[in-house]
This record gives structure tokens, C-alpha cells and sequence, in this order.
């Protein structure tokens, strides 16, 4: 016979609501949050941003998160945009040490403000947008 600790019912029971929470909030999110990233032969990246949050699919190579803001690693430059004001943070999970990490640009010369260094292909980035703007980012 095993024993089991007192309270361990609650904790499957906890773990298991977390895990509706969590499908819940995914499935939750207006069509209008839920992005779809395009690409073109030119090499850049449009993502519709509507003001709230946004689920942004990254197709592009890895590149830090403030020249992904800013239009790319060259910034404005052959119709991308900078939306780095009508941006207030970027939040990302990393799987495999089942962190969070974020980029808030209005801390980016603060050191250590943001742990979120870069985003990753085919990694999907939680954006809050103050604005609805279309961000065009070029390789």
C-alpha cells in the first residue's frame, strides 16, 4: 500500500485547472489577436498588431528583440516599419526551462531591465500593441 501526502489530490486538482486556465486563455484570444505572420520574396515579415495583446508567429532567422521592433537588424529600410512606440512588451517561453522572459522597449537602456534577448524561429511571442499597427520586419 502507498501512501500518499495529505493535500497531493489538490495539487493533481490544481495542476489540472492551471492546465484548462492556460487552454482556455489560448483559445480565448479574438480573431483579431491571433496574427498571421506573411512573408514576401523580399524577405520581410508582416504582422497585423491590433491594440491588446497579439500571439505573433516568428518566421524570420533569430535577430534581438529591439531590431525586430525597429523594422530589422538595418531598421526602416524598402517599406519595413519601426513600431518600437506602439509597442510596450514582448513576452516569450522558453520550453525547455519553462521560463518567461520579457522586452519592455521603453526599459531598453536600462541594464537588466529585460531577459528577453532575441526572438527565435518558429517560436510564437505574446505582443502587446498600444496602437493597431501593421510591423514589417525585413530580414
Amino acid at each position: 500500500m502507498t501512501k500518499r501526502r495529505p493535500g497531493s489530490r489538490y495539487m493533481i486538482a490544481a495542476g489540472a485547472a492551471l492546465a484548462g486556465l492556460i487552454a482556455m486563455v489560448a483559445v480565448a484570444l479574438p480573431a483579431s489577436a491571433q496574427t498571421t505572420p506573411t512573408t514576401t520574396a523580399s524577405a520581410t515579415q508582416t504582422n497585423n498588431l491590433v491594440t491588446g495583446w497579439n500571439l505573433v508567429g516568428w518566421l524570420h532567422s533569430t535577430m534581438s528583440v529591439g531590431d525586430a521592433l525597429g523594422g530589422g537588424p538595418n531598421g526602416p529600410a524598402n517599406g519595413t516599419n519601426d513600431v518600437t512606440a506602439s509597442v510596450d512588451v514582448v513576452w516569450g517561453f522558453d520550453s525547455p526551462s519553462q521560463t518567461w522572459s520579457a522586452y519592455f522597449p521603453a526599459a531598453a537602456s536600462i541594464p537588466g531591465a529585460n531577459d528577453l534577448k532575441q526572438l527565435k524561429s518558429p517560436n510564437g511571442y505574446f505582443v502587446h500593441a498600444t496602437a493597431d499597427v501593421n510591423w514589417i520586419v525585413a530580414n
